[in-house]
């Protein structure tokens, strides 16, 4: 990617990027990614579900969604121009969690609405007055709620009918998979094909069977090993983090505070007297 210009807030970053055409590879990051196209018409082709989709991508719709902590591989058929914007976890744990943009995923969308809150917030930081950097503090939020409810209406639209279930002997191997492999970067995708289930029908049935999404499952199982390091071992934070699985020591501490309501410092500290 080429930034031909970048500005940021608070939990949310916005680029204007020079895309060429050929192959555009996400790396994780802790913010959730999304692009609007500017300028440009390509055939947008991307990795879903274990194999390639196309669509076209014009000017007006918006790529799919790369989730926090997760890769994402393209390829343009054309050069394009997207806005991007990078919109920490924070973000959305003010109001609901990540994980419910997932359905957005999947294909490219359109939605007039949030691309005009996304042009506006770009032109008001553009401004680089106090005004702006205020406005777009404000409007984020009204982002954040506008993806929650385009990724909810994705789902309704879905046809109704009995939802995929996991069988017990699929669910425990998937559990002992994560509890073996916590360590090690665990893409939505392995979890799926163990359940023998394609990646968008995984999570919904994932999640009717514990109650939980596989990435909320995934940072419960690697708080709970951080935990037992942070009170039996004298690893700095950062070590604990690396060795659990999380992506940073921001990451852990994110992760810890949504679950436990405190620090993983304060935890060592509490528990240690």
């Amino acid at each position: 990617m080429q930034p031909s210009n970048h500005h940021a807030s608070q939990h949310m970053r916005l680029e204007r990027v020079n895309l060429s055409a050929g192959d555009v590879v996400d790396e994780p990051s802790s913010d959730y990614t999304l692009c609007l196209v500017l300028a440009g018409k390509a055939q947008l082709s991307w990795r879903c579900d274990d194999r390639w989709h196309q669509h076209e991508l014009g000017p007006g719709m918006f790529a799919p969604i790369t989730l926090a902590h997760q890769a994402a591989m393209l390829n343009l058929s054309a050069a394009q121009q997207h806005l991007m914007l990078s919109i920490g976890e924070a973000a959305f744990d003010e109001v609901d969690s990540g994980d419910a943009l997932e359905s957005l995923t999947q294909r490219p969308f359109h939605d007039p609405f949030l691309g005009q809150l996304c042009r506006r917030a770009w032109v008001e930081m553009h401004r680089g007055d106090a005004l702006g950097h205020a406005f777009v503090e404000s409007v984020e939020a009204a982002i954040v709620n506008t993806l929650l409810r385009a990724a909810r209406g994705s789902v309704r639209a879905r046809p109704e009918g009995r939802g995929p279930s996991l069988p017990p002997a699929r669910l425990r191997t998937i559990l002992d998979y994560c509890e073996a492999r916590y360590a090690s970067r665990i893409p939505v995708a392995d979890l799926a094909r163990l359940s023998g289930l394609p990646a968008s029908r995984f999570s919904a049935a994932f999640k009717a069977a514990t109650g939980h999404s596989p990435q909320q499952h995934l940072m419960s199982v690697r708080v709970s090993h951080a935990k037992w390091l942070l009170t039996t071992t004298d690893l700095s934070l950062a070590e604990i983090a690396s060795d659990c699985g999380f992506f940073d020591l921001s990451h852990m501490t994110t992760s810890f505070t949504r679950l436990l309501g405190l620090t993983p410092l304060r935890y060592r500290q509490q528990m240690r007297g």
